[in-house]
C-alpha cells in the first residue's frame, strides 16, 4: 500500500541508508538532492522498512524514481498499478541507462526521453586534485594567477567558521548574482537552509579565505565512493577563485572518495562550459520513461 507524504528531516537516516543501498548514484538520489527541491518539485515519499518510493511533480506529471528496494520489479509494478488507479499516465525519472531493462523484465513497453541537460557530470577526484596535463591547461593558468595575486590563502572546514560569517557571504553572493529565474532563487533559499543546519543534513563543507575574508564556499555530501557538490559559490572578483576552490576541495576529499558528481547543467551554456572544462570521466545519463502498456 503506497501512502505518500512530504519528507521530514527525521527521515534523513532512512533515506541515506536506502540511497546508499539501492540508489543509481545520480544527484537526485541524495539527501540534499531530494530535500532541497522538496517544495519546487513537490517531492513526496512512501517509506516502509527496506522500501522507499519517491516521486516529484514537474510539468503536470508524477515522475517516480526507480523503487529503492530489493525487488525493484515488484516496486515498478506496484507504482504502475497505483497510477492506473489514479487514472493517470505513469512516468519514471531519473532512470539510469542500466535501469532501463527493468521495465522489460516487469513486462512493460515503454517510451523513453533523454536530454543532455539532465546528465550528471562525474569526475575522478584525484585528477581534480592534481589537474595535470594539457587538458587542465586553462585551470592551471587560473590557479597560477590566483596564487600569484593572493597571499594568506586557506581552506577551512566549514564547521571551524562562524555560521554568521558564511551565511553573510551567501547573502552577499545572492545580492551580487541578480538571477531572476525561479529555480535559481529556490536554490539560494534552500542553500541558506542547509547552511543553517549542517549537522541535520550531514553534509561536508569548506570555506576558502583570502586574508581572513571568505571568497568561496563548497557544501556537499558523501555517499559511497561519491562526493556530491550541491552548493558552490565564489566571489568572481578574485581571479581564478573557482579553479582554486575545486582543486583544494578535491585535495582534501581524495582520501575519502573516488569520484565527484557535479550534477547537471540543465542546458545552461555557461554551466555546460564550466562543467566540461573540468574534464569529466563520464556521465550519469538520466532518462524519463513513460509506461505504454
Amino acid at each position: 500500500m503506497l501512502d505518500f507524504r512530504r519528507i521530514e528531516m527525521s527521515d534523513f537516516p532512512a533515506l541515506r541508508k536506502m540511497y546508499e543501498k539501492y540508489g543509481n548514484w545520480s544527484c537526485d538520489c541524495t539527501i540534499c538532492g531530494t530535500y532541497m527541491w522538496r517544495d519546487y518539485l513537490d517531492i513526496r515519499i512512501s517509506l516502509e522498512e527496506e522500501k522507499l518510493i519517491v516521486y516529484q511533480q514537474l510539468d503536470g506529471k508524477h515522475l517516480f524514481y526507480i523503487p529503492l528496494m530489493e525487488d525493484r520489479i515488484a516496486g515498478i509494478r506496484e507504482i504502475v498499478a497505483y497510477m492506473k488507479e489514479q487514472g493517470e499516465e505513469c512516468y519514471f525519472y531519473p532512470v539510469a541507462n542500466e535501469e532501463l531493462p527493468l521495465f522489460e523484465e516487469a513486462g512493460y513497453r515503454i517510451e523513453t526521453e533523454r536530454d543532455e541537460g539532465w546528465n550528471d557530470y562525474v569526475y575522478d577526484i584525484t585528477a581534480l586534485a592534481n589537474m595535470k596535463g594539457k587538458k587542465y591547461h586553462n585551470h592551471k593558468n587560473h590557479i597560477n594567477k590566483f596564487n600569484a595575486l593572493y597571499e594568506n590563502v586557506e581552506l577551512l572546514d566549514i564547521r571551524d567558521v562562524e555560521p554568521a560569517e558564511y551565511l553573510q557571504f551567501l547573502d552577499d553572493y545572492v545580492k551580487s548574482e541578480h538571477k531572476k529565474a525561479t529555480i535559481a532563487k529556490e536554490e539560494n533559499i534552500k542553500a541558506k537552509e542547509v547552511l543553517s543546519d549542517l549537522e541535520a543534513y550531514g553534509v561536508v563543507g569548506y570555506v576558502l579565505k583570502v586574508d581572513g575574508k571568505i571568497v568561496g564556499l563548497e557544501v556537499g555530501e558523501i555517499l559511497g565512493d561519491y562526493y556530491y557538490s550541491h552548493i558552490e559559490k565564489a566571489d568572481k572578483t578574485y581571479n581564478g577563485v573557482y579553479s582554486k576552490l575545486v582543486q583544494l576541495v578535491s585535495q582534501d576529499l581524495q582520501e575519502k572518495v573516488k569520484y565527484m558528481n557535479r550534477e547537471e547543467d540543465l542546458n545552461e551554456p555557461g554551466l555546460r562550459r564550466s562543467k566540461r572544462g573540468y574534464k569529466p570521466i563520464g556521465y550519469i545519463e538520466k532518462n524519463q520513461v513513460k509506461i505504454l502498456d
